[in-house]
Formats: C-alpha cells, structure tokens, sequence
C-alpha cells in the first residue's frame, strides 16, 4: 500500500507540501477538498490521449503557498519516490 492512500477519504480538506519545510526555506504547499481518489490521468494533445501519472487526491485548491493555484484543480501523489517524509500529507479537517 501506498504511504497516504488511507490519510484520507473524498471530502476531507487535506494539507499536502511539495518539499519538506525547512529553515531558510518558504513553505511550498496545497490545501484543499479530496474530491477524489485513485489513479491520476493528464490528457497530451500531442499524444492525443490521457497518460497515466499516479495513484493521489485529487483536489479542489482552497489554499497555496505561491497564491496561483487557488481555485484550480491539484493532485496528489499518495507517495514520492524522492524526498518523501512523514508529515508531507495530513487532514485539516475532515468530511
């Protein structure tokens, strides 16, 4: 199983960070409503079909650390195979 695959179901508001915080360095993070869960596809025009990315949240983007994905639609990975640690993924507030 997947490190995050159980943190949370759809409907939670969840917290997810891009890198690890640390000092000297800004925060880099979602928050957002799990409106679903299980594998992630993007559509490539060049390809002309959908490609598989990972298994995560899919994410109404409530809050961000850079103010531009607010409102947008964000994905998260249940794990990273670099730089993963413990408190990348938890819930805010639950369904």
């Amino acid at each position: 199983m997947l490190k995050f695959a159980e943190t949370a179901k759809v409907g939670d508001v969840i917290k997810a960070f891009d890198f690890k915080p640390m000092e000297g360095r800004e925060d880099s993070f979602l928050v957002g409503k799990v409106i679903e869960k299980g594998p992630i596809h993007r559509f490539e025009p060049e390809l002309g079909r959908e490609i598989y990315l990972c298994d995560g949240y899919t994410i109404e983007v409530t809050e961000c650390s850079d103010n531009v994905r607010q409102g947008d639609t964000g994905f998260v990975p249940f794990q990273v195979s670099m730089m993963e640690y413990d408190e990348r993924v938890s819930v805010v507030e639950s369904a």
